[in-house]
């Protein structure tokens, strides 16, 4: 508790005694978010070989989902490896990144996202190689329309020899 008597947002609490369950987190939207909350954390788990864990990283993305693939270790560096997706469960606003390497976006059959997900993969900020896109996601359609750059990005990763053949 803060100093006012109100609990501080778990969220933004860098210095608790533990890691923040995933359950803490979504405690931190309301009621009618839980179940946006929980499709955007389905669609990564149902993936095979993706797993998830909290992780602090820091301002502005704080306490954050980070989903790992098994097969992603083959991009590592410094033997950490790259991350496949990201939930930012910001009180204000749920957020999802979905980290592409150029040739994934090279791989990618842009014309067949949407425009919300094709622009803001065109537009996004890249550093050393890795574009960061990253979406609002404030109800269960908006999550559906990112289902189809997570499939094929997961299909990347398992298979990269087969990026050519993924535009089918």
């Amino acid at each position: 508790m803060s100093a006012q008597g109100t609990p501080k947002i778990v969220w933004t609490n860098k210095f608790q005694a533990a890691t923040p369950s995933v359950g803490l987190l979504r405690d931190g939207y309301a009621k009618p978010l839980h179940a946006v909350f929980e499709s955007a954390r389905g669609q990564f788990l149902e993936l095979d070989g993706v797993t998830e864990s909290v992780v602090w990283h820091g301002v502005p993305w704080r306490w954050t989902m980070v989903y790992h693939q098994a097969a992603e270790i083959a991009g590592t560096q410094g033997g950490t490896p790259r991350a496949f997706a990201y939930i930012i469960p910001d009180p204000a606003r749920l957020q999802v990144c979905v980290p592409l390497i150029r040739a994934q976006v090279a791989a990618m059959p842009m014309r067949r996202f949407k425009k919300v997900v094709r622009d803001t993969i065109v537009y996004a900020r890249t550093m050393a190689g890795v574009s960061w896109p990253t979406w609002d996601v404030p109800t269960e359609q908006a999550i559906e329309d990112l289902s189809e750059l997570v499939k094929r990005k997961h299909r990347l990763v398992i298979a990269p020899s087969e990026a050519l053949t993924i535009e089918a």
